[in-house]
């Protein structure tokens, strides 16, 4: 193969490296679960939904989750004696 073509599957490569990454970036999703007068919520659960995939707020109330599908995602909030929420990720 020439120089030439070797330069452009090089670049190909990196396109379709960085492309994977940034969709890896986008799919994460971090916040924090706070009551109505700013108190965080620990121990909340976050689900994707239609998804088998969550994470418990920590005691801050943050929590992080990587999504398994970015369009059209929902999370659904739900914590003991408090009503749940469902919150489409924009």
């Amino acid at each position: 193969m020439n120089r030439t073509k070797v330069r452009l599957w090089q670049k190909v490569l990196l396109f379709c490296a960085l492309l994977l990454v940034t969709q890896q970036l986008f799919s994460q999703i971090k916040g924090k679960v706070s009551d109505a007068n700013g108190a965080p919520i620990p121990g909340v659960t976050i689900l994707e939904k239609g998804t088998s995939n969550g994470v418990i707020s920590g005691t801050d109330g943050n929590f992080q989750i990587k999504l398994q599908k970015i369009q059209g995602a929902v999370l659904s909030f739900s914590f003991i004696g408090m009503e749940s929420q469902d919150i489409p990720v924009q």
